[in-house]
């Protein structure tokens, strides 16, 4: 028996075009997901930026509040806060190593 040849099969079009769609689709679902991954880390940094905000509109007000009004008075101040609570944790240290233990 003599072998043939087997001729290629040469892609029918509508099997290219189908085999387009299921790659397209899967690039797609792909991106969609990179997507939604993406915008939860935005959310998630704006809410953390959002935060920062308001905690800084609460220091400013604090400082304000002290009595700074300009930026230099701002800095004066804050480095008295600064000092005070370094202050107050040499104290707070003193007193826990003045404890005595009674067990």
């Amino acid at each position: 028996m003599p072998i043939r040849n087997k001729p290629q099969e040469v892609p029918i079009e509508s099997d290219v075009t189908s085999q387009r769609e299921i790659e397209d689709a899967r690039r797609d679902q792909w991106i969609k997901k990179r997507l939604e991954h993406n915008m939860k880390i935005l959310e998630a940094l704006e809410e953390e930026a959002k935060r920062e905000e308001a905690a800084r509109a609460e220091f400013n007000e604090k400082l304000e509040d002290a009595g700074a009004k300009t930026m230099g008075e701002k800095f004066d101040t804050m480095g008295q806060f600064t000092e005070d609570i370094v202050e107050m944790e040499e104290q707070q240290n003193e007193q826990s190593d003045t404890v005595v233990d009674t067990e």
